[in-house]
């Protein structure tokens, strides 16, 4: 089932968290995506989330629950580390997302992208990747040095498949938000 499938029922649904965990507890991927679309994570305890961390085998799965979940919640940085290396870029990018992020953090984060990312592990370089895009549609005096770190990726897309490359998805999405305005 294609993301955005998955993800045109919960917009109908909305919040309905006894229903999220119901579908989280088929531990059926598909299903728990949705969940993860309209569970209501104020009503999560720490427990409850590291539970349910420890039961997630699809990196997209972790990535749609930290985002979506865990980055809103008061405990975010109460977590445990066995899973923050690629969920604390996710932590990252909700930062990024609501403009948390000051101009110095920005520019050590570059830099460990730089350093990094083409070293890091396939499923992390993912989220890195992300967090390198985020920082060039939101924050605009930077977008020219995150197209030019984005430009070091050479991993091969997949036939069919979306493409990460970070210069081409901060553009597409740069304009797009311009042909809305």
């Amino acid at each position: 089932m294609s993301t955005t499938e998955i993800r045109a029922l919960p917009k109908k649904i909305k919040k309905n968290h006894l229903l999220a965990m119901d579908l989280w507890e088929t531990s059926n991927t598909d299903a728990m995506m949705r969940a993860t679309m309209i569970m209501d994570y104020k009503q999560l305890t720490i427990e409850e989330i590291n539970e349910m961390t420890c039961e997630v085998t699809y990196t997209k799965l972790l990535d749609e629950f930290v985002v979506k979940i865990i980055g809103k919640t008061a405990f975010k940085n109460q977590l445990p580390t066995a899973y923050i290396s690629r969920s604390g870029w996710n932590l990252l990018i909700v930062k990024l997302l609501k403009k948390e992020t000051d101009s110095a953090t920005v520019d050590i984060v570059l830099e460990k992208l730089q350093q990094e990312l083409k070293k890091a592990p396939v499923t992390k370089q993912k989220t890195m990747n992300r967090c390198l895009v985020e920082i060039g549609i939101r924050y605009p005096d930077y977008t020219a040095k995150c197209i030019g770190i984005g430009k070091l990726d050479d991993r091969p897309v997949a036939k069919g498949c979306t493409s990460e490359y970070a210069p081409e998805w901060t553009m597409a999405v740069l304009n797009k938000d311009n042909n809305k305005n």
